[in-house]
């Protein structure tokens, strides 16, 4: 089998990451030939160009125009004429490659894959998306074109999966569930790491540590988190709880997290310690994960977290974590019930041999149906059935 994997673009996040390690495995454990095509580049380029022949959809001249020559010569329309004779020679060159299949990475990819119909290549998209995304990215134009084109979707979740039905019409015979995975680390942070990095955040070591991460969207419920961290915090008996947040942030919107960290009184046990190279060190401090987002697709960071035999705690409703959470994995509390995510998180406080009956089942969880090469090998037997 011949793949064109395409991807919205290379920066180091969730989707990227996946299929950067997706084509990894593909290459050491199989003999099929690929190819990748980004929609736009980013940080992730090098490590793509290791694995694979690539090629930029959007070169990265366009849309920068930072002369007063180049901004003359796009008026006059002079870079749409070169964008479009690139295109031709991008469908060009991959007629001659005869590919077999074409895996789109996210729901973003609607413009290339236009480009791409005339190769007449069954496609197939990966959905990562729930509905605050695709409303953000074309809404239901966005999934009535991607549905003309193609062929099949796998969905990373049953939210996702229903989301699609729903809301957009997508015929459920249509749709295939392929829960998300994580790739297994060599090897964990062992005590003596987090030991010192207990010390360097100035928390004590039998304090009891509450984490969370994500990037700075609205949707991953950072406000929410604060609001949970403050009422938990002011509880009697909860003075060596701590709650430790891992994940970047624009400047305007970590001023207002500053504003209320500062108002609570309490931004010495409730750190925001920003984007992190080894984000795994971190969560070998939690006792507990929230994953407080209002909408996740299915949460990435949860099973990471469960990789230390910590229990993960959720909404209900918000997409694809309370599929992972049964069997006693962790605890979904009603819809944005702050008071019910506190309750949980004192559960696990006050009861030692449940926090870790949970952690430990959520590991297992991880182990036995979430890895790499688990997961590889589901979305590989849809490309081969789809063919």
């Amino acid at each position: 089998m011949k793949i064109l994997f395409i991807s919205h673009d290379a920066s180091r996040s969730g989707g990227p990451i996946l299929l950067r390690n997706f084509i990894r495995w593909i290459s050491k454990n199989t003999n099929h030939e690929f190819q990748l095509l980004y929609r736009v580049g980013g940080l992730l380029e090098p490590d793509f160009q290791k694995l694979t022949i690539t090629e930029l959809f959007y070169p990265k001249y366009y849309n920068n125009y930072n002369t007063v020559m180049q901004k003359v010569l796009n008026r006059l329309g002079f870079y749409k004429f070169k964008l479009k004779r690139h295109h031709q020679n991008i469908v060009k060159k991959y007629r001659i490659e005869k590919f077999d299949v074409i895996y789109s990475n996210t729901v973003v990819n609607l413009d290339v894959l236009e480009v791409l119909k005339e190769l007449k290549i069954p496609i197939i998209t990966h959905v990562r998306e729930l509905e605050s995304t695709i409303e953000h990215f074309g809404g239901d134009r966005l999934i009535k074109g991607l549905n003309e084109l193609n062929k099949y979707f796998i969905a990373d979740s049953y939210a996702v999966k229903e989301n699609l039905i729903s809301k957009h019409a997508i015929k459920e015979n249509k749709i295939e569930v392929v829960h998300e995975y994580v790739e297994l680390p060599n090897e964990l942070p062992n005590n003596l790491v987090s030991s010192c990095l207990r010390k360097e955040l100035g928390i004590p070591e039998n304090a009891f540590i509450v984490g969370a991460s994500g990037g700075g969207l609205w949707r991953k419920g950072y406000d929410l988190f604060i609001q949970t961290a403050i009422a938990s915090c002011k509880k009697v008996g909860n003075e060596n709880v701590y709650f430790i947040w891992v994940g970047g942030f624009k400047s305007e919107i970590q001023s207002d997290i500053d504003f209320d960290l500062d108002k609570s009184g309490l931004k010495d046990k409730i750190l925001f310690v920003g984007a992190q190279k080894k984000p795994l060190d971190y969560f070998s401090l939690f006792d507990v994960f929230v994953l407080a987002s209002r909408e996740e697709p299915f949460g990435i960071v949860g099973m990471e977290s469960a990789l230390f035999e910590t229990p993960v705690l959720c909404f209900e409703n918000s997409g694809g974590m309370p599929e992972f959470i049964t069997e006693e994995c962790g605890i979904a509390v009603p819809y944005l019930d702050i008071p019910k995510l506190v309750d949980a998180i004192q559960f696990f406080k006050d009861n030692e041999e449940r926090r870790k009956q949970y952690g430990l089942n959520a590991r297992n969880k991880v182990l036995g149906s979430h890895t790499l090469e688990i997961k590889s090998r589901e979305l590989l037997k849809i490309m081969e059935e789809q063919l």
